[in-house]
């Protein structure tokens, strides 16, 4: 059985249970009600009958008052046993019940009887009014129909409510399943419609929908390091063999031999750092799960990446003025992993100091809050605005900096590093005027 099924199955049920207890519970209260109505009925007609013994006028009312359905009256003296009344089996449990509280109702079959000990001038008798309760008969009949046609009812409006609730609330898993059948290696970008509210099927869709990203971005990775690893690949290894066999083709001289063994080694080198890149790129993009986080301080970071960068490349000038840094610890501290953060700011600076011919490079950091901020300035030769969109594509490189080395790996690593620290990277430049990178992290605070 369906789970959608079951949830109606099972809210019809406890429903059921619930309204056939309440109809049952009516039904003994409303009967019970109707009993002690008539067993007053039953006293007022024995204390008339009792007045009418001494009183005329207490007859005539007695005469005149509606009669209860098949009454029947007993006048029993103390002692007399000769009355048809007491002569029923059950009558001497009943007679000892009157003579010990002077008052008794009896029940036998459907007859209802009322017995009340009096004492008049010259002895003591017993005076038992019997009668048959048929206006209960026909409450309760007309009750009984008002309660199962109720509950008929609504029974059927629960039925189709269950059925109608249980639909709605398995919408988005039906979603879910629809989507799911739709998608394949050549539609991943598909995704869940997101469901409002915050219950669990809008955790649901949100957490499928995060593990779409996370399959995209492997899929996305591993075909982009399939079809363009190529490509990087052909320019080093081609420039290697050309070199090897120009030096093979005929005798040459030992600085030829050396030039040719420099110019393998460089594209070598080449070739290494190009395979060390793209895999770190498909690395970062697809193993979220293995990254260590800790709580660390970017203001330590940054002097760490500046110092670094600095011996590295000695010509760059890299600005961090100390005195502008927040004070508080509290202010400077994410959680992150220092080794991937590092690698993505560094790959930041290095390219403010590369590509404005290692003119200073500014960098900032502030605190705002539930955030905090880097911002890295340079005066480069910026971006064209026509092609700002791009820049975070794997292997795309503006159109003003092929005069420049690299493979357009390390701003797109660089994104996907702060993304998985749940940051943010927005990027504003002017071509020939320099660019600001600014990043975002979620203060460990907040």
């Amino acid at each position: 059985m369906r789970i959608q099924n079951k949830i109606a199955l099972l809210l019809l049920l406890a429903t059921t249970t619930i309204l056939v207890s309440l109809a049952a519970f009516v039904y003994i209260f409303v009967s019970k009600d109707t009993s002690v109505s008539f067993d007053q009925r039953l006293s007022y007609r024995a204390h008339l009958l009792h007045r009418s013994l001494t009183d005329s006028i207490s007859r005539n009312n007695f005469q005149k008052d509606e009669k209860l359905p098949q009454e029947r009256n007993y006048i029993v003296k103390l002692g007399e046993d000769s009355v048809e009344f007491v002569k029923n089996k059950w009558a001497e449990s009943f007679r000892k019940t009157i003579l010990s509280n002077s008052h008794a109702y009896w029940q036998n079959n459907e007859v209802f009887y009322v017995g009340e000990v009096y004492n008049g001038e010259n002895e003591n008798y017993i005076i038992v009014v019997s009668a048959v309760d048929e206006y209960q008969k026909a409450y309760l009949s007309s009750l009984e129909k008002v309660l199962v046609i109720g509950l008929a009812i609504a029974l059927l409006f629960l039925f189709a409510l269950a059925v109608i609730f249980s639909r709605s609330v398995f919408v988005p898993v039906h979603n879910i399943t629809e989507q799911v059948k739709k998608m394949g290696t050549g539609n991943m970008h598909v995704r869940l419609p997101k469901a409002k509210g915050k219950d669990e099927m809008a955790n649901l869709t949100g957490t499928f929908n995060d593990m779409l990203d996370r399959m995209e971005t492997a899929f996305e990775a591993q075909k982009n390091f399939v079809s363009h690893a190529s490509h990087e690949f052909n320019t080093p290894l081609t420039t290697i063999i050309g070199e090897a066999e120009l030096a093979l083709d005929r005798e040459r001289s030992v600085e030829q031999y050396q030039d040719a063994l420099n110019v393998i080694l460089a594209e070598a080198e080449r070739l290494r750092d190009l395979t060390f890149n793209l895999l770190r790129l498909a690395k970062a993009q697809y193993v979220n799960q293995e990254v260590q986080m800790a709580p660390l301080r970017l203001d330590e970071l940054l002097w760490d990446i500046k110092r670094t960068q600095e011996r590295i490349y000695p010509k760059s000038k890299i600005e961090f003025p100390g005195d502008e840094l927040p004070t508080e610890e509290n202010e400077v501290s994410i959680l992150g992993n220092v080794s991937l953060l590092h690698l993505a700011i560094s790959n930041i600076v290095v390219n403010g100091s590369k590509y404005s011919h290692y003119q200073p490079v500014k960098v900032q950091l502030v605190s705002l809050g539930k955030y905090i901020e880097i911002t890295i300035r340079d005066t480069g030769v910026g971006i064209p605005d026509e092609e700002l969109s791009k820049i975070f594509d794997p292997y795309f490189r503006a159109s003003n900096t092929y005069n420049f080395a690299g493979f357009g790996i390390g701003l797109p690593l660089s994104a996907n590093i702060i993304r998985m620290h749940k940051g943010e990277i927005a990027i504003n430049s002017a071509e020939g005027k320099g660019t600001e990178v600014v990043v975002r992290f979620p203060a460990l605070k907040a």
